[in-house]
C-alpha cells in the first residue's frame, strides 16, 4: 500500500521526522516557507547529555565538523547574584558543543534528503483539510499553487502550529516572552571561549556565548511588554542592558555592535488538540519550552523521530501509539514547567519588576495552564 507523508517545517524536528518517515513511506515531502539559503537561525548549545542523545539517534555525524566549537560548561549569575560555574568535564562526553546553525542545518537537510525526503523551500502550506483517512494539502510557491493528497501529516512548524491549527487545534500560550538577539563582532580575546553565560537582570535574563573568532552571540530574554515600554524599542533595550551586564559587558569589549537585532518569539505554550488519525505535532508546535530550560535542538530531534515512529505504528494498527506519544509530550512539558517555577522562584532581587512579577510562581504564566 502506498504511503505518502507531508512534513510542515524544515527545522530539526521536521527533518528528523522526515528522515524516519522516509524509511517506510513511498514519498515524504517537507515544506518550509523560508528560502533554503536565507533561513536565519541563532546558534545552539548542546550540553553533554544532548550529544549523547544525538548519538543514540544515530546522528552523531551531523556535528562532526570543526566549525562547531566545544564548550567547557556554563557560568551563571542567578538568585543571590553570585557567579557559579558548572563544568562539563565530570560527565560524558566531558564537553558540550556550540553549533554553527547554518552548518548544522545544512547537514541535517542533506541527511533527510539522503534518506529519501523531498525538501521544498520557499513553499507554504496554503490549506489543509481532512480527506478520508488522510488529508488534502494545498501548497503555494513562486511557481504557483497545487494540491497534494497525503496519508500522514507532521506539524513541525514551530510555535505557529500552522498545520494542526487548520484542523482545529488551539494554541495555549502561557506568557509573552521574546528573545532579543544580537551578534557582536571583533570582541577582545577572552580567556575561555565557548562557555555559556547566563545572567538574570531586572528585565529578564541574558544568554551569551563567546566564539573563538571574536564574535559573541547575546540574547536578552524578556517580556514583549518590556520591549514595548522602552522608548527606543528592542535595539535600544538590548544595547542598554548589555552595557550594564556584569557577565556580558566584559565579553563584548572592543566589539562592534550589530546594526540591528533580531526579535523572536520565546513564549511557553502547548497545543490543545487530539492527534490522529494521520496527524501529529512535534517539537515547538506540540509544546514550546522556556529557553532557559530548553534542550532546543536535542528536544526537537528526539521528538521528531519519536513522533514519526508513533505515526508509522498507528498506521500499522497500534491504536495507542499516537495517544501514548502525546501523553509523553505533555508529561515532559509538565515536568519542564515545574523546573521553570523552581528556577524563577530562586530569583527574588527584583520583586516589583514587571518581568519577575509576571513570572513569579503562582501566576497563570508560571503555573503552566495544564491540569
Amino acid at each position: 500500500m502506498s504511503l505518502r507523508a507531508l512534513v510542515v517545517g524544515a527545522g530539526p524536528a521536521g527533518l528528523a521526522a522526515a528522515a524516519r518517515l522516509a524509511t517506510d513511506c513511498d514519498s515524504v515531502t517537507v515544506v518550509d516557507a523560508a528560502p533554503r539559503e536565507r533561513r536565519c537561525r541563532v546558534g545552539e548549545h548542546l550540553p553533554p547529555a544532548g550529544l549523547t542523545a544525538l548519538a543514540a539517534l544515530g546522528l552523531a555525524a551531523l556535528i562532526d565538523d570543526p566549525r562547531h566549537e566545544p564548550s567547557p560548561g556554563v557560568r551563571s549569575a542567578w538568585g543571590d547574584g553570585g557567579v557559579t560555574d558548572k563544568e562539563y568535564f565530570s560527565g560524558l562526553p566531558g564537553y558540550g558543543l556550540n553549533l554553527r546553525r547554518e552548518v548544522f542545518d545544512a547537514a541535517l537537510a542533506r541527511h533527510a534528503e539522503g534518506c529519501g525526503a523531498s525538501l521544498l523551500f520557499a513553499t507554504r502550506l496554503d490549506g489543509l483539510a481532512r480527506a478520508g483517512t488522510g488529508c488534502a494539502a494545498s501548497l503555494r510557491s513562486a511557481e504557483g499553487r497545487w494540491s497534494l493528497p497525503v496519508d500522514l501529516v507532521v506539524d513541525a512548524s514551530g510555535r505557529q502550529a500552522s498545520a494542526a491549527r487548520r484542523l482545529g487545534a488551539k494554541r495555549r500560550r502561557l506568557d509573552r516572552m521574546v528573545a532579543i538577539i544580537g551578534k557582536v563582532e571583533g570582541c577582545a580575546p577572552v580567556g575561555e571561549t565557548g562557555r555559556v553565560h547566563v545572567e538574570s537582570v531586572a528585565d529578564g535574563w541574558w544568554y551569551a556565548v563567546p566564539f573563538s573568532n571574536g564574535a559573541v552571540i547575546a540574547a536578552l530574554c524578556t517580556d514583549a511588554a518590556c520591549v514595548q515600554r522602552h522608548a527606543g524599542g528592542a535595539q535600544a533595550l538590548w544595547r542598554a542592558r548589555l552595557a550594564a551586564s556584569r557577565l556580558l559587558a566584559p565579553l563584548v569589549q572592543g566589539g562592534e555592535e550589530p546594526r540591528r537585532v533580531q526579535v523572536v518569539d520565546a513564549a511557553g505554550q502547548w497545543l490543545d488538540y487530539a492527534p490522529g488519525p494521520g496527524l501529529l505535532a512535534v517539537g515547538d508546535a506540540a509544546a514550546a519550552y522556556d529557553p532557559l530550560l530548553s534542550w532546543g535542538i536535542t528536544k526537537a530531534l528526539c521528538d521528531g523521530h519519536a513522533g514519526a515512529e508513533a505515526l508509522l505504528r498507528a498506521r500499522q494498527g497500534d491504536q495507542d501509539a499516537l495517544r501514548a506519544h502525546r501523553h509523553a509530550q505533555l508529561q515532559a512539558f509538565r515536568a519542564h514547567r515545574s523546573r521553570r517555577r523552581a528556577f524563577y522562584a530562586a530569583e527574588s532581587r527584583w520583586p516589583a519588576a514587571p518581568f519577575w512579577r509576571s513570572n513569579r510562581p503562582g501566576t497563570p504564566a508560571a503555573a503552566g495552564g495544564l491540569r
